[in-house]
């Protein structure tokens, strides 16, 4: 998984045309999702200067990264969390951590509908998605609708 996760990183940073937008990690806990995460996290930060200077992003500005834990904001609306919903629409890279431990306390639907919108969003942008999950691609179904396993997928 490190050398499939590394070789998307690095066709990302370099904004290939055709690249994948989306790349989920999904394993059992412990298997090191979080950590391989974290590394193209930080190589993003690390070549998004020089990928600009390269001409690979436009003369506008150099890629942006954001990390997010999921389930902290699964429930929060749009309107409500200052800023993060833009930022998190328009990053270059978003990576997602733990995507699939939220909980819908109150039983609204809004965890799932806030990854549908922001992941519409992200490939209506061809922006770049990580995302970490302990649930294999058997359960997604199970878990949010399938429009958010299809854009998943």
């Amino acid at each position: 998984m490190g050398r499939a996760i590394a070789g998307w990183a690095k066709g990302a940073i370099m904004n290939r045309p055709n690249h994948p937008r989306v790349l989920v990690a999904a394993s059992p806990a412990g298997c090191g999702k979080t950590l391989l995460a974290r590394s193209v996290f930080r190589y993003w930060r690390a070549c998004a200067v020089e990928s600009w200077a390269r001409g690979r992003w436009g003369p506008l500005h150099v890629p942006a990264v954001l990390w997010s834990d999921w389930s902290p904001l699964a429930e929060v609306s749009p309107t409500e969390r200052d800023g993060f919903w833009r930022d998190a629409e328009e990053a270059e890279l978003l990576v997602i951590d733990d995507l699939g431990s939220e909980v819908d306390r109150f039983r609204t639907g809004l965890p799932c509908e806030n990854l549908r919108l922001l992941l519409e969003r992200r490939l209506a942008r061809r922006t770049f998605t990580l995302i970490t999950t302990n649930l294999l691609r058997s359960e997604w179904s199970q878990r949010w609708d399938a429009r958010v396993t299809d854009r998943l997928l």
